[in-house]
């Protein structure tokens, strides 16, 4: 699946004082922290420690359990250990790194990466509050999906003209049949993951900061930013809901259902902290970087000794 994703844990909001200068001090502003948790990988690219969640190793673990009930049970357990294991690893891993190098690129700083099975969270320390600079983080992530798309488009056509493959072919058939469909899956994961972190502006997916940032960069105020992502975020869940009942699917996408139930809540969440002026409050649109021409009182968090948070894919 911002400067990306937020699957760990996300311990309480503490309070600091925020300063202006040349002015009484303000009100308290609650400030949200994230504790990076998970399997310490060690550290790369400057020091940036990189962990795995535990439900990385759960998920190959439930994957691999199902796997034995299926026909051909260690082809298919090779198969999701595969997909589920180093290819989505890889392909949240790159979306992760793609935040990092371009953070450290503009003078930010990246503390921690948290990798997780629908994305990951790169914790970061201050930058210079920059829209742009902030808009350039969020898209490297989903960009990188492009290179990695473009490679498993590539093995599936490699596969393609290795074999004539037909619908009944299984995994277990052939070789170059096991990695067409394994290629196959791969390459929905990374647009899976791509559009929704173009698409679907919430927390903790990209689109949210991606689309504000836009539509400050062109001169909305921030609260007018925030009630437009609000109202791309409502209408993205009644389309999700639109074609989650209408699909010729057997059963009912239950999963469609809930993601939609959960898009709604926070764009209307979303909505009325800015229709109400507690826009500090939002994960989001509550950064230090979103307040540089605000309407809605005085600026973020000064405190550069508190990481902030950034998505998940």
């Amino acid at each position: 699946m911002a400067q990306v994703g937020q699957p760990t844990q996300v311990v309480e909001a503490q309070v600091v004082e925020v300063v202006e200068p040349d002015q009484e001090d303000v009100a308290p502003q609650e400030v949200t922290h994230i504790n990076p948790t998970g399997v310490s990988l060690g550290a790369c690219i400057r020091g940036v420690h990189i962990r795995l969640h535990w439900s990385m190793f759960m998920l190959v673990f439930v994957s691999l359990l199902f796997s034995l009930i299926r026909t051909d049970p260690w082809i298919v357990a090779l198969f999701n250990f595969l997909l589920d294991g180093p290819i989505l690893f890889l392909t949240v891993f790159l979306h992760e790194i793609g935040h990092v190098l371009v953070t450290l690129r503009l003078g930010g700083e990246v503390t921690d990466v948290v990798l997780w099975p629908g994305g990951g969270l790169t914790v970061t320390g201050p930058n210079d509050g920059s829209l742009r600079n902030d808009f350039i983080a969020a898209i490297a992530g989903p960009l990188m999906h492009i290179p990695m798309t473009i490679v498993w488009l590539l093995l599936i056509v490699i596969c393609e003209q290795s074999t004539d493959r037909d619908r009944g072919d299984s995994i277990a058939d052939a070789p170059v049949i096991f990695f067409w469909n394994l290629a196959l899956y791969a390459l929905r994961l990374n647009i899976l993951v791509l559009l929704a972190n173009v698409i679907i502006p919430v927390f903790p997916f990209d689109a949210g900061r991606i689309l504000g940032d836009l539509l400050m960069m062109i001169g909305l105020s921030i609260s007018t930013a925030a009630k437009t992502t609000a109202a791309f975020g409502v209408a993205v869940s009644v389309l999700i809901l639109v074609l989650a009942f209408y699909s010729e699917s057997e059963y009912v996408p239950i999963i469609d259902i809930l993601l939609a139930a959960v898009i709604m809540a926070m764009s209307v969440s979303l909505f009325f902290k800015a229709h109400n002026g507690r826009l500090k409050q939002d994960i989001i649109f509550g950064r230090p970087c979103y307040y540089g021409s605000n309407d809605v009182g005085v600026g973020g968090n000064t405190n550069d000794e508190l990481p902030a948070g950034n998505e998940m894919v």
